[in-house]
């Protein structure tokens, strides 16, 4: 019976992330109110967007995987369901302190603005209440830059 009440909680869960994903947690906020990230280039901005659509998907099921399992955490993108490489991509989990890290990296970055992305689960939470979320990304030359992502901004390369 508890097990019962368990799988229906994390059910539960798992939908009110999935609604409040879909409908963008609200009103968005006004371009004066968001952070924009210092002196980026469009190409940046597109490849930032595609690999944070990867992030958020990949963050769905693997939460989904942790709710169901009492808070264990997937050790493999493959225990989700998902590839590790694609492609175009390499995915990736693992752990920073208590929080689920998912990196998702271009497989061939040469030509790219944008190497790789990582996002914890609270990605899903910025996205649920503020209707954006932030992602830290490795860009060319090594250095690092934070995002702001919108959903349904993603373009297809």
């Amino acid at each position: 019976m508890l097990q019962r009440r368990n799988l229906l909680g994390a059910a539960t869960l798992a939908a009110l992330l999935l609604s409040l994903t879909a409908c963008g947690g609200g009103e968005k906020p006004s371009a004066a109110k968001r952070p924009e990230a210092a002196g980026g280039s469009d190409q940046a901005q597109n490849e930032a967007t595609q690999l944070g659509a990867e992030i958020t998907n990949v963050l769905d099921r693997v939460m989904a995987y942790a709710v169901a399992r009492s808070g264990r955490a997937p050790a493999t993108i493959a225990e989700v369901g998902l590839d590790s490489l694609t492609p175009k991509i390499v995915r990736r989990v693992s752990r920073q302190g208590r929080d689920i890290l998912i990196s998702v990296a271009f497989r061939r970055p040469a030509g790219r603005a944008v190497s790789e992305c990582h996002g914890t689960n609270r990605v899903l939470e910025e996205l649920s209440l503020m209707g954006h979320y932030e992602l830290t990304c490795t860009v060319a030359g090594g250095g690092t830059r934070t995002f702001t992502i919108e959903p349904g901004a993603a373009t297809a390369k």
